[in-house]
């Protein structure tokens, strides 16, 4: 795992360098395919491919974005996650890379256990949490007990979420996820461990 906590270092330059976080456009690889399939989005019978930034929590709150990517040609599957606060600084990040053949909403669900498991150990909440993949945050913000293996998962982000205040499990597009992709991204493609660096830009 590659952590990054550096509130007011040149982590948040490689922030403001990621499409979606106010800063210029960078090329996307095509490499790796994202667990959550297309850029735009199908909800309620609509298609929505309206381009979406990311938007600072509420003051007092820290929001986290969370993301996985699969390489099935490697059996990889990369997580990504990011906490920022009001001020849309980053407070702590986190890559995690591993050898796993996991179904995109077990590695979207993965991700998101990640990011909140961070949080806590980081000491920062109250949280909010971000997710692109639609299907796992209305299984999070669901009543319903699911019997398998997402089951599990989801029953352990929603034992975590009361530990951390958390006030909203919500879904947002792929353009306004992009830090937490490019993190999840940069973890399949590094080759060593690294602690406290800069990872690269998109």
């Amino acid at each position: 795992m590659n952590l990054f906590q550096l509130p007011k270092s040149p982590v948040n330059k490689f922030i403001d360098s990621v499409p979606g976080s106010g800063g210029e456009a960078a090329k996307i690889s095509k490499k790796f395919t994202g667990a959550s399939g297309l850029g735009c989005v199908m909800r309620k019978g609509k298609l929505n491919n309206q381009r979406k930034i990311w938007k600072p929590p509420n003051l007092g709150l820290h929001k986290i974005n969370c993301d996985a990517i699969i390489d099935l040609a490697d059996c990889l599957v990369g997580s990504g996650a990011v906490i920022r606060n009001e001020e849309g600084l980053v407070m702590a990040a986190s890559s995690q890379r591993m050898m796993a053949t996991f179904p995109p909403h077990i590695a979207e669900a993965t991700a998101i256990l990640h990011g909140i498991q961070l949080a806590i150990d980081s000491g920062l909440y109250p949280i909010m949490v971000e997710s692109e993949t639609a299907v796992v945050v209305d299984w999070i913000n669901g009543g319903d007990t699911l019997y398998s293996e997402i089951g599990v998962i989801i029953s352990d982000i929603k034992n975590l979420l009361q530990l951390t205040q958390c006030t909203a499990v919500a879904f947002i597009p792929r353009s306004a996820n992009q830090v937490a992709h490019c993190l999840a991204k940069y973890d399949l493609s590094c080759n060593e461990d690294m602690v406290g660096g800069l990872p690269p830009l998109c």
